[in-house]
């Protein structure tokens, strides 16, 4: 279990480093007319939600292993942000267009740029945030990328992810399309829905 603890916590250190790493904050919409701070303020929000979810992603290793934490996924993940998005007062959400659940599934406006960070990230350059101003809300998108540990749930069937825990993975999740990740790949969003004040 220590093993899983030491490996739980590099994997929560360093999706950080790669998140403060990989994005470049800057403002890439014509038509925004909020304050380029909502960035920062929406990076601030995506560390604390980032911070819950590893914590008790670790416990839940720590517990029963990964194949354990995948059950924990299942059924808290989605009711952790949501319990973070009413603590903050802003709506946070992950996404991806190769989800695990359906409800994680990108919609129009996120798909565009998901498709630009894909491009950029194939092209090995610096993935940044966006933000966008939508129906008088801030929208702060904020690039997810896989590091090495991720690969124990997302990474190649049979080579990365082990029998174990493809099993669970199978029977919660029959349309998974969240595999075949590499370290360095870009596997979702980060969406923080902010108000804006004019």
């Amino acid at each position: 279990m220590k093993l899983y603890i030491t490996i739980i916590s590099f994997i929560c250190i360093n999706s950080i480093i790669i998140f403060g790493c990989r994005s470049n904050e800057k403002n890439n919409s014509n038509d925004v007319k909020v304050n380029k701070d909502y960035l920062k303020v929406g990076k601030k929000y995506v560390a604390t939600a980032q911070e819950t979810l590893s914590n008790n992603l670790t416990e839940a290793i720590a517990a029963g292993g990964p194949a354990h934490a995948i059950d924990f996924c299942n059924t808290k993940a989605i009711e952790l942000t949501d319990s973070i998005s009413k603590e903050l007062k802003v709506k946070i959400k992950r996404v991806s267009n190769r989800n695990r659940n359906p409800l994680n599934a990108t919609n129009k406006e996120e798909q565009i740029n998901f498709q630009q960070w894909k491009s950029d990230n194939q092209n090995g350059k610096n993935l940044s945030p966006v933000l966008r101003e939508m129906n008088g809300k801030a929208l702060g998108y904020y690039p997810i990328i896989t590091n090495q540990l991720c690969l124990m749930c997302h990474g190649v069937r049979n080579k990365d992810i082990t029998k174990e825990t493809q099993q669970v993975l199978d029977r919660l999740y029959p349309a998974d399309k969240a595999f075949d990740y590499t370290a360095n790949e870009l596997r979702g969003m980060f969406v923080v829905e902010m108000d804006t004040f004019r």
